[in-house]
């Protein structure tokens, strides 16, 4: 599990590294929120937003969300060995979320 801490609103971003030796087949990235909490206004309300993934120094398009409530958003991602392989990406359908 990472923790993520800065401010979306400052123009900040946290940066969270995956390594590994990733076979040349689709694989699953989920981006879980864990501690949704509303706090009575738009200032008080957290919220967790992925501005991007990258893998290879690529960014895969289709890697950003604003995840509002508790739980899941996934990403697939192919690595083939080659940067330019590793570009694709689509967005799986978030499961229902509970708050």
């Amino acid at each position: 599990m990472l923790t993520a801490s800065a401010s979306h609103t400052a123009g900040q971003d946290d940066i969270a590294t995956m390594k590994g030796n990733w076979s040349a087949v689709s694989h699953k990235l989920t981006v879980r929120f864990l501690n949704d909490e509303y706090g009575g206004s738009a200032a008080t309300d957290r919220t967790l937003h992925a501005s991007g993934i990258t893998c290879n120094g690529v960014e895969l398009a289709k890697s950003t969300a604003d995840l509002t409530r508790n739980g899941p958003v996934g990403f697939t991602f192919a690595d083939t060995g080659t940067a330019a392989n590793a570009a694709c990406c689509s967005p799986d359908a978030a499961a229902p979320r509970t708050g």
